[in-house]
């Protein structure tokens, strides 16, 4: 199992921009991605390659946030990582179950007061 980055965990809320600058670019997975990420070893399955490590995947969103506070570390990171950066990654996507039948039975006997298409 992998764990977030010690450096993102450790700071907590005081994390700096250029703290989460230098995390996303030791997880970034590089132009064509690679199968594992080279800042915590996280392996993606199958042909993912849009995807991020957990990490990453807190570290994005973050930084998107931030990086008016600090636009020269953010332009510390290569013109790949910075136009990885901006792009929305896929969430995976879940089968929705369909939804349980409610079970709706009469309290009592209703047939004498349903209408029919009959003659009256």
């Amino acid at each position: 199992m992998t764990t977030l980055d010690t450096r993102l965990t450790a700071s907590g809320l005081a994390i700096t921009v250029s703290t989460l600058m230098e995390i996303f670019a030791d997880h970034f997975r590089g132009e064509p991605a690679k199968m594992t990420c080279p800042g915590c070893g996280y392996r993606f399955h199958g042909n993912n390659t849009s995807g991020d490590c957990p990490t990453n995947t807190v570290v994005r969103h973050l930084l998107r946030q931030r990086e008016s506070e600090n636009r020269k570390a953010v332009a510390k990171l290569s013109p790949a990582a910075f136009k990885n950066l901006r792009k929305v990654t896929p969430q995976p996507v879940r089968a929705n179950k369909p939804a349980p039948v409610p079970v709706t039975g009469d309290l009592f006997d209703v047939t004498p007061y349903r209408r029919t298409g009959g003659t009256r």
